[in-house]
């Protein structure tokens, strides 16, 4: 978009009763979004890679715990994986680790605060103070309690082998996947990933566009597409009749009776919190739009800090600095 090869869609839309915008999840739409300007139509969302928590709830109850529910808090998480955790028999409470700066945004939200400036400029990482915090509590998990596995414990730990992990952090994407490789083997459910200290809740919505070719011979029929593959009837048809269980990008889908009464409880309450104003969600593009260039240089520091191989404030600092040497750069 920023090169001029999508089709600006706002005069397109702007009398489409069918094109229905409101229908779609205000993150979701936010993704189509740049300088104002509306470039794609969202036909899919999940609200990222560390949104939920499954725990293997034979595991955890014979560690004499009971299931927790979607209002415990990270401080909760960090006592029931240090207490479940038996590393000398390659037993883990949790494999939490943000892989990517956007999985440590949604930690960094529920924490109440941010990893980049308001006009995401600056990296505030190791500036922040509750950044700071969270870092901390992440790196205490495999560090200082050793609730989750280190480098070199990480290789072939499987949650769905039903002996490794007591808990494992993912996406809404892993739920009907983990019940199709679970089987009878083990009972698991499943809660949305713990709130803040101070009871704030985050995520990071990973959405996909479909956009038209601002060279397109005929921009009016390319819409009348786009409208059409992000609509109701078609998110309906892939959710229900296609068999994938992914429900598009709108509302409208996500909230079909149908569609939720054959899904985990979960779902209900993934929608519940796309539709809270209060909790943030969009995804954290940097104002450069060099997101990859970031999470490279994220996911080439990130480790030696959270795996404990440096001192805290060390790694701290070098992850700050390979950021913000991204965001430094013109934009792409």
């Amino acid at each position: 978009a920023s090169k001029g090869m999508f089709l600006q869609l706002d005069d397109f839309l702007a009398n489409r009763e069918d094109a229905n915008l409101d229908d779609f999840f205000e993150t979701a739409l936010a993704g189509g979004y740049l300088d104002g300007n509306l470039y794609g139509l969202p036909y899919e969302i999940h609200p990222g890679n560390p949104a939920l928590v499954v725990f293997n709830l034979d595991m955890l109850e014979e560690k004499g715990f009971e299931m927790p529910t979607d209002d415990w808090d990270v401080a909760q998480y960090a006592e029931i994986a240090s207490q479940t955790s038996d590393p000398e028999n390659n037993v883990f409470g949790t494999n939490y680790l943000p892989g990517s700066y956007y999985d440590f945004e949604s930690l960094a939200r529920a924490y109440g605060t941010d990893m980049m400036s308001e006009d995401r400029s600056q990296f505030v990482f190791n500036v922040d103070e509750k950044c700071i915090e969270a870092a901390r509590w992440t790196a205490d998990l495999r560090t200082s309690q050793q609730a989750a596995p280190k480098r070199d414990e990480v290789e072939g730990i499987d949650f769905t082998a039903g002996n490794m992990l007591v808990s494992q952090v993912t996406g809404s994407y892993s739920v009907n996947n983990f019940a199709t490789q679970i089987g009878d083997a083990f009972r698991h459910d499943w809660v949305l990933f713990p709130r803040g200290p101070e009871g704030n809740r985050g995520y990071t919505a990973f959405t996909s566009n479909y956009s038209v070719a601002s060279t397109t011979a005929d921009p009016d029929l390319a819409v009348d597409l786009l409208v059409y593959l992000t609509s109701t009837e078609a998110g309906t048809w892939s959710a229900l009749e296609q068999g994938t269980g992914q429900p598009n990008a709108r509302r409208s889908v996500w909230e079909n009776e149908d569609l939720l009464a054959k899904s985990h409880p979960i779902f209900r309450r993934v929608v519940a919190m796309f539709n809270d104003s209060s909790i943030p969600g969009p995804f954290p593009m940097p104002s450069n739009l060099r997101f990859q260039e970031l999470q490279d240089n994220w996911a080439n520091t990130m480790p030696d800090l959270f795996y404990g191989d440096v001192p805290f404030e060390e790694g701290m600092q070098a992850v700050q600095d390979a950021c913000q040497e991204i965001l430094d750069l013109p934009r792409a």
